[in-house]
């Protein structure tokens, strides 16, 4: 008896099998339809620009600290936070221009 090796998987075998081939044909649909989606997504995204009015700036506003006298102190403390307060009532009551 000569005894012979041979492999019960063959590489034609795995590819006439119909699970391995629907399995495969489901990647290649899957993998297909990833590529058409990020094109369009693609292209979608460079036709559409966000107007200007939607970006978001950042301020830095200061009051000044200078006092003279200690009895002016406060009037110029609550004369200085009055200021500060209608500067910021007025940016938060600010909408975007159309």
């Amino acid at each position: 008896m000569n005894p012979t090796i041979s492999s019960p998987v063959t590489d034609a075998s795995i590819l006439t099998n119909p699970v391995v081939m629907g399995v495969l044909i489901l990647v290649a649909i899957v993998a297909f339809v990833i590529i058409v989606l990020q094109i369009f997504r693609k292209y979608f995204h460079s036709q559409y620009h966000i107007p200007s009015e939607y970006h978001n700036t950042t301020l830095l506003i200061t009051v000044p600290k200078d006092f003279t006298k200690e009895e002016d102190k406060n009037k110029e403390i609550k004369q200085l936070i009055g200021i500060a307060e209608n500067l910021f009532a007025n940016l938060g009551g600010l909408k975007p221009q159309k």
